[in-house]
Protein backbone atom coordinates (compact mmCIF):
# COMPACT_ATOMS: atom_id res chain seq x y z
CA UNK A 1 0.00 0.00 0.00
CA UNK A 2 1.12 3.58 -0.65
CA UNK A 3 1.15 6.13 2.14
CA UNK A 4 1.15 9.95 2.15
CA UNK A 5 2.61 10.39 5.60
CA UNK A 6 5.12 8.34 7.60
CA UNK A 7 5.40 8.97 11.34
CA UNK A 8 8.66 7.88 12.97
CA UNK A 9 8.61 7.68 16.78
CA UNK A 10 9.89 5.77 19.80
CA UNK A 11 6.93 3.75 21.03
CA UNK A 12 7.30 3.90 24.83
CA UNK A 13 7.74 7.70 25.07
CA UNK A 14 6.16 8.88 21.83
CA UNK A 15 3.45 6.33 21.04
CA UNK A 16 0.49 8.31 22.38
CA UNK A 17 1.61 11.48 20.56
CA UNK A 18 1.98 9.58 17.29
CA UNK A 19 -1.37 7.82 17.61
CA UNK A 20 -3.28 11.05 18.24
CA UNK A 21 -1.43 12.72 15.37
CA UNK A 22 -2.49 9.93 13.01
CA UNK A 23 -6.14 10.38 14.05
CA UNK A 24 -5.98 14.15 13.54
CA UNK A 25 -4.38 13.86 10.10
CA UNK A 26 -6.98 11.36 8.95
CA UNK A 27 -9.75 13.78 9.96
CA UNK A 28 -8.62 16.49 7.51
CA UNK A 29 -11.52 16.99 5.12
CA UNK A 30 -10.72 16.61 1.45
CA UNK A 31 -7.27 15.10 1.95
CA UNK A 32 -7.85 11.39 2.68
CA UNK A 33 -4.37 11.09 4.16
CA UNK A 34 -2.94 7.58 4.31
CA UNK A 35 -0.76 7.57 7.45
CA UNK A 36 1.79 4.90 8.32
CA UNK A 37 2.17 4.25 12.03
CA UNK A 38 4.05 1.04 12.73
CA UNK A 39 2.20 -0.07 15.88
CA UNK A 40 -1.19 0.36 14.22
CA UNK A 41 -0.49 -0.23 10.54
CA UNK A 42 1.51 -3.45 10.74
CA UNK A 43 -0.54 -6.54 11.58
CA UNK A 44 0.30 -10.15 12.29
CA UNK A 45 1.47 -11.91 9.17
CA UNK A 46 2.87 -8.78 7.50
CA UNK A 47 6.40 -8.78 6.23
CA UNK A 48 6.99 -5.83 8.53
CA UNK A 49 10.28 -4.59 7.11
CA UNK A 50 9.04 -4.81 3.54
CA UNK A 51 5.80 -2.98 4.40
CA UNK A 52 7.64 -0.31 6.34
CA UNK A 53 10.18 0.28 3.57
CA UNK A 54 7.37 0.48 1.03
CA UNK A 55 5.74 3.18 3.18
CA UNK A 56 9.04 5.05 3.42
CA UNK A 57 9.44 4.99 -0.35
CA UNK A 58 5.92 6.16 -1.14
CA UNK A 59 5.35 8.82 1.53
CA UNK A 60 5.41 12.53 0.78
CA UNK A 61 5.91 13.70 4.37
CA UNK A 62 8.30 12.14 6.90
CA UNK A 63 7.43 13.22 10.43
CA UNK A 64 9.79 12.52 13.33
CA UNK A 65 8.26 12.75 16.80
CA UNK A 66 11.21 13.52 19.07
CA UNK A 67 10.81 12.46 22.69
CA UNK A 68 13.36 11.53 25.36
CA UNK A 69 14.32 8.16 23.83
CA UNK A 70 13.91 8.90 20.12
CA UNK A 71 17.57 9.64 19.42
CA UNK A 72 18.52 6.32 21.09
CA UNK A 73 16.07 4.22 19.08
CA UNK A 74 17.65 1.86 16.53
CA UNK A 75 14.24 1.56 14.86
CA UNK A 76 13.91 5.31 14.34
CA UNK A 77 17.56 5.60 13.27
CA UNK A 78 17.02 2.96 10.60
CA UNK A 79 13.91 4.76 9.33
CA UNK A 80 15.66 8.13 9.18
CA UNK A 81 18.62 6.64 7.32
CA UNK A 82 16.36 5.17 4.65
CA UNK A 83 14.46 8.39 3.92
CA UNK A 84 15.15 9.53 0.38
CA UNK A 85 15.51 13.17 -0.66
CA UNK A 86 12.05 13.43 -2.22
CA UNK A 87 10.29 13.80 1.14
CA UNK A 88 9.35 16.78 3.23
CA UNK A 89 10.97 16.20 6.63
CA UNK A 90 9.16 17.63 9.67
CA UNK A 91 10.81 17.19 13.10
CA UNK A 92 8.46 17.61 16.07
CA UNK A 93 10.00 17.92 19.55
CA UNK A 94 8.47 17.54 23.01
CA UNK A 95 9.05 20.98 24.57
CA UNK A 96 10.23 19.30 27.81
CA UNK A 97 13.21 17.97 25.88
CA UNK A 98 16.15 20.41 25.54
CA UNK A 99 16.87 21.46 21.98
CA UNK A 100 20.53 20.57 22.53
CA UNK A 101 19.57 16.91 23.08
CA UNK A 102 18.48 16.55 19.44
CA UNK A 103 22.04 16.63 18.07
CA UNK A 104 22.44 18.26 14.67
CA UNK A 105 18.66 18.34 14.34
CA UNK A 106 18.91 21.34 16.65
CA UNK A 107 20.11 23.26 13.58
CA UNK A 108 16.81 22.48 11.84
CA UNK A 109 13.51 24.27 12.34
CA UNK A 110 11.43 22.09 14.67
CA UNK A 111 7.82 22.10 15.76
CA UNK A 112 7.85 22.11 19.55
CA UNK A 113 4.74 20.82 21.32
CA UNK A 114 3.44 20.61 24.88
CA UNK A 115 0.81 17.88 24.56
CA UNK A 116 -0.97 15.65 22.02
CA UNK A 117 -3.50 18.18 20.80
CA UNK A 118 -0.87 20.92 20.56
CA UNK A 119 1.29 18.65 18.36
CA UNK A 120 -1.62 17.85 16.05
CA UNK A 121 -2.62 21.52 15.79
CA UNK A 122 0.89 22.75 14.97
CA UNK A 123 1.61 19.93 12.54
CA UNK A 124 -1.52 20.63 10.51
CA UNK A 125 -0.62 24.34 10.36
CA UNK A 126 2.84 23.36 9.15
CA UNK A 127 1.33 21.18 6.42
CA UNK A 128 -0.81 24.11 5.27
CA UNK A 129 2.30 26.25 5.06
CA UNK A 130 4.10 23.58 3.03
CA UNK A 131 1.10 23.15 0.72
CA UNK A 132 1.18 26.88 -0.07
CA UNK A 133 4.90 26.66 -0.71
CA UNK A 134 4.51 23.69 -3.07
CA UNK A 135 2.44 25.81 -5.42
CA UNK A 136 5.69 27.60 -6.22
CA UNK A 137 8.40 24.97 -5.79
CA UNK A 138 8.32 21.19 -5.42
CA UNK A 139 10.37 19.17 -3.00
CA UNK A 140 12.90 18.05 -5.62
CA UNK A 141 13.92 21.68 -6.26
CA UNK A 142 13.69 22.98 -2.70
CA UNK A 143 17.08 23.76 -1.18
CA UNK A 144 15.69 23.69 2.34
CA UNK A 145 14.70 20.04 2.00
CA UNK A 146 18.20 18.96 1.00
CA UNK A 147 19.52 20.85 4.01
CA UNK A 148 17.03 19.10 6.28
CA UNK A 149 18.03 15.74 4.85
CA UNK A 150 21.70 16.57 5.44
CA UNK A 151 21.10 17.62 9.03
CA UNK A 152 19.04 14.50 9.71
CA UNK A 153 21.84 12.28 8.43
CA UNK A 154 24.45 14.31 10.27
CA UNK A 155 22.54 13.87 13.53
CA UNK A 156 22.80 10.11 12.95
CA UNK A 157 26.56 10.41 12.28
CA UNK A 158 26.13 9.61 8.58
CA UNK A 159 28.57 12.39 7.70
CA UNK A 160 29.44 11.26 4.16
CA UNK A 161 25.78 10.92 3.18
CA UNK A 162 25.02 14.28 4.83
CA UNK A 163 27.75 15.89 2.72
CA UNK A 164 26.13 14.62 -0.47
CA UNK A 165 22.83 16.24 0.50
CA UNK A 166 24.60 19.51 1.29
CA UNK A 167 26.21 19.47 -2.16
CA UNK A 168 22.74 19.15 -3.71
CA UNK A 169 21.55 22.08 -1.57
CA UNK A 170 24.43 24.26 -2.77
CA UNK A 171 23.67 23.44 -6.40
CA UNK A 172 19.95 24.12 -6.03
CA UNK A 173 20.44 27.37 -4.12
CA UNK A 174 22.28 28.87 -7.08
CA UNK A 175 19.38 28.26 -9.46
CA UNK A 176 16.35 29.66 -7.57
CA UNK A 177 13.93 31.70 -9.68
CA UNK A 178 14.70 35.39 -9.07
CA UNK A 179 11.26 36.27 -7.70
CA UNK A 180 10.58 33.00 -5.85
CA UNK A 181 10.59 34.35 -2.31
CA UNK A 182 8.63 37.46 -3.27
CA UNK A 183 5.86 35.13 -4.40
CA UNK A 184 5.76 32.72 -1.47
CA UNK A 185 6.11 34.94 1.59
CA UNK A 186 5.70 38.53 2.70
CA UNK A 187 8.26 38.39 5.50
CA UNK A 188 11.67 36.96 4.63
CA UNK A 189 14.85 38.04 6.39
CA UNK A 190 18.52 37.35 5.78
CA UNK A 191 20.69 36.22 8.68
CA UNK A 192 24.32 37.31 8.63
CA UNK A 193 26.60 35.68 11.22
CA UNK A 194 29.87 33.89 11.92
CA UNK A 195 29.18 30.33 10.76
CA UNK A 196 31.87 28.37 12.53
CA UNK A 197 31.44 30.01 15.93
CA UNK A 198 27.79 30.97 16.27
CA UNK A 199 25.59 28.56 14.27
CA UNK A 200 24.12 27.03 17.44
CA UNK A 201 23.23 30.39 18.97
CA UNK A 202 21.85 31.66 15.69
CA UNK A 203 19.54 28.68 15.42
CA UNK A 204 17.79 29.73 18.65
CA UNK A 205 17.03 33.13 17.10
CA UNK A 206 15.95 31.60 13.80
CA UNK A 207 13.55 29.16 15.45
CA UNK A 208 11.97 32.06 17.32
CA UNK A 209 11.30 33.85 14.01
CA UNK A 210 9.82 30.75 12.36
CA UNK A 211 7.10 30.24 14.97
CA UNK A 212 4.65 31.97 12.60
CA UNK A 213 3.49 30.30 9.35
CA UNK A 214 4.14 33.30 7.07
CA UNK A 215 7.84 33.70 7.81
CA UNK A 216 10.94 32.48 6.02
CA UNK A 217 14.67 32.98 6.41
CA UNK A 218 17.67 33.08 4.12
CA UNK A 219 21.39 32.79 4.72
CA UNK A 220 21.06 30.12 7.41
CA UNK A 221 23.30 27.13 6.80
CA UNK A 222 25.01 25.05 9.44
CA UNK A 223 28.79 24.68 9.43
CA UNK A 224 29.02 21.56 7.26
CA UNK A 225 26.77 23.06 4.59
CA UNK A 226 28.76 26.29 4.66
CA UNK A 227 31.95 24.27 4.14
CA UNK A 228 30.41 22.80 0.99
CA UNK A 229 29.72 26.31 -0.33
CA UNK A 230 33.26 27.46 0.47
CA UNK A 231 34.81 24.59 -1.50
CA UNK A 232 33.59 26.28 -4.69
CA UNK A 233 35.65 29.43 -4.10
CA UNK A 234 35.06 33.11 -3.39
CA UNK A 235 33.07 34.05 -6.48
CA UNK A 236 30.66 31.19 -5.88
CA UNK A 237 30.23 32.31 -2.26
CA UNK A 238 29.43 35.85 -3.41
CA UNK A 239 26.96 34.54 -5.97
CA UNK A 240 25.31 32.35 -3.36
CA UNK A 241 25.02 35.27 -0.90
CA UNK A 242 23.53 37.48 -3.62
CA UNK A 243 20.97 34.82 -4.50
CA UNK A 244 20.03 34.33 -0.86
CA UNK A 245 19.49 38.07 -0.41
CA UNK A 246 16.97 38.19 -3.25
CA UNK A 247 13.44 38.71 -1.98
CA UNK A 248 14.55 39.86 1.49
CA UNK A 249 13.84 43.25 3.01
CA UNK A 250 15.78 43.06 6.28
CA UNK A 251 19.25 41.77 7.09
CA UNK A 252 19.71 40.66 10.68
CA UNK A 253 23.35 40.66 11.77
CA UNK A 254 23.75 38.33 14.74
CA UNK A 255 26.79 39.56 16.65
CA UNK A 256 29.02 37.09 18.45
CA UNK A 257 32.60 37.26 19.63
CA UNK A 258 34.19 37.24 16.14
CA UNK A 259 31.39 38.44 13.85
CA UNK A 260 32.92 41.86 13.15
CA UNK A 261 36.14 40.28 11.86
CA UNK A 262 34.39 38.05 9.30
CA UNK A 263 35.04 39.20 5.73
CA UNK A 264 31.86 37.47 4.57
CA UNK A 265 29.73 39.24 7.18
CA UNK A 266 31.19 42.53 5.98
CA UNK A 267 30.36 41.58 2.38
CA UNK A 268 26.79 40.66 3.36
CA UNK A 269 26.31 43.97 5.17
CA UNK A 270 27.66 45.99 2.23
CA UNK A 271 25.52 44.05 -0.24
CA UNK A 272 22.45 44.53 1.94
CA UNK A 273 22.99 48.30 1.94
CA UNK A 274 23.47 48.21 -1.84
CA UNK A 275 20.14 46.48 -2.51
CA UNK A 276 18.24 48.68 -0.05
CA UNK A 277 17.71 46.28 2.83
CA UNK A 278 17.27 47.72 6.29
CA UNK A 279 19.60 46.22 8.91
CA UNK A 280 19.52 45.46 12.60
CA UNK A 281 22.26 44.05 14.80
CA UNK A 282 21.60 41.65 17.68
CA UNK A 283 24.22 40.63 20.23
CA UNK A 284 23.92 36.90 20.87
CA UNK A 285 27.05 36.22 22.95
CA UNK A 286 24.97 35.65 26.09
CA UNK A 287 23.02 32.82 24.47
CA UNK A 288 24.36 29.41 25.47
CA UNK A 289 25.89 27.03 22.93
CA UNK A 290 25.53 23.22 22.78
CA UNK A 291 27.87 22.93 25.76
CA UNK A 292 25.83 25.34 27.85
CA UNK A 293 28.41 28.14 27.61
CA UNK A 294 28.00 31.83 26.81
CA UNK A 295 30.68 33.72 24.86
CA UNK A 296 32.56 37.00 25.19
CA UNK A 297 31.16 40.29 23.87
CA UNK A 298 32.20 41.05 20.30
CA UNK A 299 32.59 44.35 18.44
CA UNK A 300 29.76 45.97 16.50
CA UNK A 301 30.41 45.20 12.78
CA UNK A 302 28.45 48.31 11.78
CA UNK A 303 31.27 50.46 13.23
CA UNK A 304 33.65 49.27 10.48
CA UNK A 305 31.45 50.13 7.50
CA UNK A 306 30.49 53.49 6.01
CA UNK A 307 27.93 54.52 3.42
CA UNK A 308 27.18 57.78 1.66
CA UNK A 309 24.23 59.83 2.86
CA UNK A 310 23.48 63.32 1.53
CA UNK A 311 26.93 63.64 0.01
CA UNK A 312 28.92 62.61 3.07
CA UNK A 313 30.20 59.36 4.56
CA UNK A 314 28.22 58.06 7.51
CA UNK A 315 29.08 55.09 9.74
CA UNK A 316 26.41 52.38 9.71
CA UNK A 317 26.46 52.30 13.51
CA UNK A 318 24.82 55.73 13.41
CA UNK A 319 22.04 54.51 11.12
CA UNK A 320 21.06 50.99 12.15
CA UNK A 321 20.08 49.91 15.68
CA UNK A 322 21.56 47.09 17.75
CA UNK A 323 19.92 45.05 20.49
CA UNK A 324 20.96 42.40 22.97
CA UNK A 325 18.98 39.16 22.66
CA UNK A 326 19.08 38.45 26.39
CA UNK A 327 19.03 41.93 27.97
CA UNK A 328 16.45 43.33 25.52
CA UNK A 329 14.24 40.22 25.66
CA UNK A 330 14.64 39.20 22.04
CA UNK A 331 12.39 36.19 22.52
CA UNK A 332 9.44 38.55 22.99
CA UNK A 333 10.58 41.53 20.90
CA UNK A 334 12.39 40.14 17.85
CA UNK A 335 9.33 40.24 15.56
CA UNK A 336 8.77 43.92 16.43
CA UNK A 337 12.42 44.76 15.70
CA UNK A 338 12.13 43.14 12.29
CA UNK A 339 8.79 44.80 11.55
CA UNK A 340 10.19 48.24 12.38
CA UNK A 341 13.16 47.59 10.12
CA UNK A 342 10.86 46.37 7.33
CA UNK A 343 8.89 49.61 7.45
CA UNK A 344 12.11 51.61 7.18
CA UNK A 345 13.22 49.54 4.19
CA UNK A 346 9.98 50.34 2.37
CA UNK A 347 9.95 46.99 0.58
Amino acid sequence: MKYDIFIAYESTTGGSYAENLKKALEKRKGYNHKVFLADQTLVAGDLWEEERDSALNSCKYFIVVITSLTMDSDWVTDECTKVEGKKRIIPCRDSNMPLSDTGYLANMHQIDFVDKSNLAHKLILELKKIERKEKEINVENDTEEFLKRGKLLQSLRKVKDAGEEYKKAVKKSLTFPKDYYDRVTARRIFFSFHYERDAWRVNQVRNNWLTKPDRETAGFWDTLAWEEVKKNGGETIKYWINKQLEGTSVTVVLIGAETASSAWVQYEINKSVEIGNSLIGIYIHNLKDQEGKADRLGSNPFEKIYTERNGRKVCLSGIYPTYDWVDDEGYNNFANWVENATQKAGK
